[in-house]
């Protein structure tokens, strides 16, 4: 079919066309040809661009540039240069418009990173006779941002845990993990996995780390690894903490409110599945359930004593980018219940 034309075209020319940008003379505004491109096998966005273009065009696919300002404020009134800092790909397919940006080189077919989304831009059309025009890029990526993160293991009687833990990535935060893969051997995999174990609030040791393929962007990106977690919680006292992601959310007090809009980044889901067997003859006293929805965020924590295994699972949904002032302390009851960095204990 003509997407799967332009799916294959593209994939070739993100993964195996590298991004570099040389801002010198002429070089700055006018592409190479698109022989010297596929000779060279690099080039930079308009480059890339250009080869996309006379790639489609060779089956039968028409493409339009787009000139975009990436992190620069469109002004119509001002004609000029500056406006614009990128280039990116527009073609319609099926009677619908697709954005393709291969400089990203692993972002899924048809995903802008955040910085050219909601965006005006300048579209050169190819076909003769049609005049160039303003355009806005999608608003949301095509993508949601999300993580899955499913962990099974077991727990000793000193308080060790060792689990075998499943990360899945989705949207933003797994093109830029798959850059960062990308850039570096696979000797520096457990050094790169336990930085971002740390990171998401995860801290214990990774070992055996299993990851896909950076430039396969037709597949979810997953990281596998062992993980050994030591005393977590307050283990003198047995109580312990669920092994799910943590929960960052800017939390306000009634001492010191806002007075700017509370900004709460992405649309974003984080959902975390947890199975931990604890030591023979042992059981827990789980802590209550917390459901916990208003009109900027969702969130579920609940727990369940099957045997001597303990189940938890996390759920949080953010379901706006942004608070307004006016809707605060709505924000805060929510913010409150859910109760981010303060995990109920599990004794």
């Amino acid at each position: 079919s003509d997407e799967d034309k332009v799916r294959v075209l593209y994939d070739y020319v993100s993964t195996n066309i590298r991004y570099i940008g040389v801002a010198f003379g002429i070089g700055r505004y006018q592409p190479h040809t698109a022989a010297e491109i596929l000779s060279n096998q690099y080039g930079d966005c308009k480059d890339k661009h250009t080869l996309l273009a006379a790639m489609l065009s060779a089956v039968g696919m028409q493409s339009d540039a787009v000139l975009i300002g990436a992190g620069i404020r469109f002004n119509e009134a001002v004609p000029s240069p500056a406006a614009f800092n990128h280039l990116i790909t527009h073609l319609t397919l099926a009677g619908k418009p697709v954005w393709l940006d291969t400089t990203a080189e692993v972002a899924p077919f048809g995903m802008l990173v955040s910085t050219t989304r909601d965006k005006q831009a300048l579209v050169i059309p190819s076909g003769a006779g049609v005049a160039p025009a303003i355009a806005r890029t999608p608003v949301d990526p095509l993508v949601p941002d999300a993580i899955t993160m499913d962990a099974v293991g077991s727990l000793d009687s000193t308080g060790v845990s060792t689990s075998h833990i499943v990360l899945t990535l989705h949207g933003d935060g797994e093109i830029a993990t798959r850059a960062i893969i990308r850039q570096i051997a696979p000797a520096q995999y457990d050094q790169v996995v336990q930085a971002f174990s740390t990171t998401m609030g995860l801290t214990g040791t990774v070992t055996n780390p299993d990851i896909s393929r950076a430039t396969d962007t037709t597949q979810p990106f997953k990281m596998a690894y062992e993980f050994k977690r030591e005393k977590a919680g307050d283990w003198d006292h047995l109580k312990t903490v669920p092994q799910v992601m943590p929960v960052v959310l800017p939390r306000v007090t009634e001492i010191d409110p806002p007075n700017h809009a509370i900004q709460l980044g992405s649309l974003r889901t984080r959902i975390s599945t947890s199975a931990m067997k604890l030591p023979d003859g042992w059981s827990a006293v789980l802590p209550a359930a917390v459901h916990a929805t208003c009109a900027y965020g969702s969130y579920d924590m609940t727990y369940r004593l099957d045997g001597n295994t303990l189940y938890a699972e996390r759920r949080l949904a953010i379901l706006a980018k942004k608070v307004p002032v006016s809707d605060w302390k709505a924000y805060k009851e929510w913010v409150d219940k859910v109760n981010p960095g303060r995990e109920s204990y599990i004794q």
